[in-house]
């Protein structure tokens, strides 16, 4: 799959064993082979590689993903196997004023599932992921099954991706791996396409950093903190924004974190927030005391619960974007229309 990350484009792509990763490209009539590499050293002992490159060099344009298996690594030398690149990809980027966008949530492993709902949902050009992918990411192999390769399913290496993180993707030893893995600085930016702004956060767990359950080692009290203070010089040059995170609060934990966070994106201009880890699809300020109360007390901000796994069941989403506003429908596995409604800008 291909991930806005802000920058540019991150390609991340998997193996079924360890080897080093390239991309390959023709831009401007010069040849680009562009290694997964840090330092000057390939990466091989990994199965998910992801390389960077700038937006305008793979905007509507063709590349190819490679890769070589290392057999083994030595101070001197190594021994490598055999090397293996795929067919063309061609990335086709709709920065036009309409838009289709999958939006998917909480999938939990129930990939034949989820793809069965993202069918009945037709096309689209770009998809948005909010998290929950897994139960934990204590393995490379979690990730390439049900990030990467479902990713890949689902975008078809040909479509942009936005990822946001959930309270999921945050336990296990390859956590603190997850954001190198995508392509990714941080889990926290903003992304431009056409006329449209999009606010990527993170709302981190969903438990205070004290919880037993996490063993003392989590420090997500002060990375909200973090996310919020940066949050406070973000600036967007127009007013169709969009706010995606994987629960809407931003911060489960900090009331006084999550009011900061929320009184950001009351000055950012924000229009919609969309989305999950509630497994449920409905229009939020509908819910909790604590909901009702901050999309009472910002009426133009609206929001949306995007669906995800509901019992055997999976609600996958389709935004439409337009210069008069924003249609959202879901539906369910069985092609049951579960909520349709639209926003103005």
């Amino acid at each position: 799959m291909v991930i806005d990350n802000g920058d540019g484009y991150s390609v991340v792509f998997s193996t079924n064993d360890n080897g080093s990763g390239y991309i390959e490209y023709t831009y401007e009539g010069e040849s680009y082979k562009v290694y997964d590499s840090i330092g000057g050293k390939k990466r091989t002992d990994t199965m998910i590689h992801s390389v960077s490159v700038p937006y305008e060099h793979l905007k509507n344009n063709s590349y190819k993903v490679g890769s070589v298996r290392v057999i083994e690594s030595y101070s001197y030398g190594s021994r490598l196997g055999k090397e293996v690149i795929s067919d063309s990809y061609t990335l086709k980027v709709n920065d036009s004023e309409n838009q289709q966008w999958l939006v998917i949530s909480d999938w939990h492993t129930m990939l034949d599932t989820a793809c069965a709902a993202i069918d009945y949902l037709g096309e689209y050009d770009s998809v948005i992921l909010l998290g929950d992918a897994t139960p934990g990411v204590d393995f490379e192999q979690q990730v390439v099954t049900n990030i990467v390769e479902f990713g890949g399913e689902v975008s078809e290496g040909t479509r942009p991706v936005l990822f946001a993180r959930g309270n999921h993707e945050t336990r296990g030893d390859y956590a603190g791996e997850l954001n190198s893995a995508l392509g990714l600085d941080k889990f926290y930016y903003t992304a431009d396409i056409g006329p449209y702004s999009f606010l990527i956060l993170d709302s981190g767990e969903d438990k205070d950093d004290s919880h037993p359950e996490y063993g003392d080692t989590t420090d997500y009290n002060t990375y909200r903190a973090d996310m919020t203070q940066w949050l406070s010089d973000v600036e967007f040059e127009n007013d169709r924004i969009i706010a995606l995170c994987h629960a809407w609060s931003i911060s489960e934990v900090e009331q006084e974190l999550s009011d900061k966070a929320w009184q950001e994106l009351d000055r950012i201009g924000t229009r919609l927030m969309i989305s999950g880890h509630y497994h449920q699809c409905r229009l939020l300020g509908e819910g909790s005391e604590r909901e009702a109360e901050i999309f009472s007390r910002y009426p133009h901000i609206a929001g949306y619960l995007d669906g995800g796994k509901s019992g055997k069941d999976y609600i996958a989403t389709k935004m439409t974007l337009s210069d008069k506003g924003i249609d959202m429908i879901s539906v369910d596995n069985h092609g049951k229309t579960i909520s349709e409604t639209s926003y103005q800008w």
